[in-house]
């Protein structure tokens, strides 16, 4: 039996095999939504100190001016985000605006309360133009605030002592913003990673369907088709010597009529392994079930299970099932075998499958797309397959993790 030809009959990925699941919200964006209202309700506190102040109207009404402004870009960033979750670049223009705006309440309030709005500030940044765009924001703050304080008439060492303490506190808000964009960019490209799996696997499930649907053209023409012509032939035959040579002519009609009771079994052999069985719950009954359906092909099909009763998990009753079906229809198809052997045991927290054929032993052993697809079921489940060829037959063998089992 060439194992190139286990083909799968099913797709061999898929969302659920991969481990992957539909997108939730993003929690990411909603933290950073949380932070936002925070920073704002914490900055607003300044525009109540600054209206209890008389003669500083004009900084409660900048103030207040800036904040809104502010909100309003942070807004539109996040539109623009959920638009175009995997480009920076085109959310650059508010994510400057806001910087700016936010390092300029800094001056308007006279107070460090906006930064936290101006860490936000530098990981809207950092999302759209890299870490330079923070530096530069930065180093940007910590100048205009050196020249204030010197045109205030403040020392030289006053300024440096102050300059130095918010570099320090800028750069901690600097490495948080890295922190929180380096996330995002890690999320969005699992995103995108995620995204290129789910394509791939459908691809390569659609080319396992072309594949199998060519095999099965193939083995049709090659074998119900040219019966079909053995039969039309000797029926012609039988035409045509009816009158000269009765007997004869009779003798062909017995061919044609073996030949058309051998392309029925062909064809029912055919049905049986493209379609074998269903699943039935987990338990021996699958393993029953699928040998009764091979019955019709003419493959004598034995089970031992040694699971004492054990009812398998979804999962592994569902790698079960498509090991057995791929196995079974690869021997029905590939083989000279008339007889093959299924054995299940589970024990030590592993499921021990093994198909055994009778149909000789085989020479070289290529791992074709079925057997691969095989094995990247059972290493899914942190389980491993192996083909090897023995004195009876070929022998396919899967070994899985299984917990405890639920008995009826």
């Amino acid at each position: 039996m060439a194992t190139d030809h286990i083909v799968s009959a099913q797709p061999t990925a898929g969302p659920t095999s991969l481990g992957l699941r539909p997108q939730g919200r993003d929690r990411a964006a909603l933290a950073l939504d949380g932070v936002v209202a925070v920073s704002v309700l914490v900055a607003a506190i300044r525009v109540i100190e600054l209206a209890v102040i008389p003669g500083l109207w004009w900084r409660t009404v900048g103030y207040g001016a800036g904040l809104t402004v502010a909100v309003l870009l942070w807004l539109v960033w996040r539109r623009e985000s959920r638009r175009a979750p995997t480009t920076g670049t085109a959310l650059g223009g508010p994510a400057v605006a806001f910087t700016v705006i936010t390092g300029s309440l800094f001056f308007i309030g006279d107070q460090p309360l906006p930064l936290p709005l101006f860490v936000v500030g530098l990981i809207m940044l950092l999302r759209s133009y890299g870490v330079r765009a923070g530096v530069i924001a930065v180093t940007a703050m910590l100048g205009l605030q050196a020249v204030l304080f010197l045109t205030t008439r403040r020392g030289l060492l006053e300024t440096l002592f102050e300059v130095l303490a918010s570099a320090f506190v800028f750069g901690f808000g600097l490495l948080i913003a890295w922190l929180f964009a380096e996330i995002d960019r890690q999320r969005r490209n699992n995103a995108a990673l995620a995204t290129e799996v789910l394509r791939r696997s459908g691809i390569e499930a659609e080319l396992a369907s072309l594949r199998e649907r060519q095999r099965s053209a193939r083995d049709l023409h090659d074998g119900i088709g040219h019966q079909a012509t053995v039969i039309l032939m000797s029926l012609r035959f039988a035409e045509r010597m009816r009158c000269r040579d009765p007997d004869r002519a009779w003798a062909e009609v017995i061919r044609a009529r073996e030949q058309a009771a051998a392309a029925l079994g062909e064809i029912r052999r055919l049905a049986r392994a493209l379609h074998p069985g269903e699943m039935r719950g987990g338990g021996q009954a699958d393993l029953s079930a699928l040998a009764t359906s091979f019955e019709g092909t003419g493959l004598a099909v034995t089970v031992s299970d040694d699971a004492d009763g054990v009812v398998l998990p979804d999962d592994l009753a569902l790698f079960r099932h498509r090991f057995l079906q791929e196995t079974l229809t690869n021997v029905v198809r590939h083989a000279a075998a008339s007889r093959v052997t299924i054995a299940q045991r589970v024990g030590e927290g592993q499921l021990v499958l093994s198909v055994v054929d009778n149909g000789g032993p085989v020479g070289e052993i290529r791992a074709g797309f079925g057997l691969r697809s095989l094995s990247e079921r059972a290493e899914e489940l942190g389980g491993r397959t192996a083909v090897q060829s023995g004195p009876s037959g070929l022998e396919v063998t899967a070994v899985v993790p299984v917990a405890a089992g639920e008995r009826p």
